[in-house]
C-alpha cells in the first residue's frame, strides 16, 4: 500500500573508488514488476434516475464539472454504469477512485464491480454521500480476473446512491459525479 501510487521511480547511485582497497561498488539486478495504468471510462449508462447534465469528458477529471442525475420520490435511486477495457486479464490490483457529491447528505453510495463469473455485483467500498464532493477508492479483493471479460476485456463498475430517509416531502435531489479514475496494476 506505500507504493500504491507510484509515478516515477528513480534509482540514484553514487561510486566512490579508492585503489587500494580493490573493491567494485555496484548494482547486479534491477527488476520493476508492476505495470500500473490509469483508465479512464470508455462508456456511460444512467440506469436509475434522469441524466440532467455533463458527458462523457465530464468524467475525466476533477473539475467540478461532474455528470448529474436528477432523482426524486417516485424514481429514487441514482444508478450509473462505467465501462472500460482493462489491457491486464489478470490484474493484480484494482481500485476506481471517484470523486462524488449530491444535494442530500443521507444518501448511501455503493461502488460495485460486476463479476463475470457469477453474473452478480459485488460492492467494493461505500459510505455516506455529501454535499461537499468527497474522494473515495474502492478497492477490488479475491480473484480480480472475474472482474475483466476473458473474451474482451471489458470490465463494468456501477454507483448506485439510495436515500436512507423517508421522502414522502421531498421535491427531488441531485447526484453529482466528477471523476472516474480506474486505477488497474498487472
Amino acid at each position: 500500500s506505500i507504493l500504491a501510487d507510484v509515478t516515477t521511480f528513480k534509482i540514484r547511485v553514487r561510486v566512490f573508488s579508492d585503489t587500494g582497497w580493490g573493491t567494485v561498488i555496484g548494482i547486479d539486478n534491477v527488476v520493476q514488476s508492476v505495470q500500473a495504468t490509469h483508465l479512464a471510462p470508455a462508456t456511460f449508462a444512467v440506469q436509475q434516475g434522469l441524466h440532467f447534465g455533463g458527458d462523457l469528458g465530464s468524467l475525466f477529471l476533477s473539475d467540478n464539472i461532474p455528470l448529474y442525475v436528477l432523482c426524486d420520490e417516485f424514481d429514487a435511486n441514482s444508478q450509473v454504469e462505467f465501462t472500460t477495457t482493462s489491457p491486464f486479464q489478470n490484474p493484480a490490483s484494482l481500485k476506481f477512485v471517484t470523486e462524488t457529491g449530491s444535494s442530500r447528505s443521507d444518501l448511501v453510495e455503493m461502488p460495485q464491480l460486476f463479476d463475470n463469473n457469477t453474473s452478480t455485483w459485488v460492492m467494493v467500498g461505500g459510505g455516506m454521500s455529501s454535499i461537499a464532493d468527497t474522494r473515495r477508492t474502492a478497492v477490488a479483493s479475491g480473484d480480480l480476473s472475474r472482474f475483466v471479460r476473458s473474451s474482451t476485456g471489458l470490465i463494468r463498475y456501477r454507483i448506485t446512491d439510495i436515500p436512507t430517509a423517508d421522502l414522502s416531502e421531498v421535491d427531488g435531489w441531485i447526484v453529482r459525479i466528477d471523476q472516474v479514475d480506474i486505477r488497474i496494476a498487472n
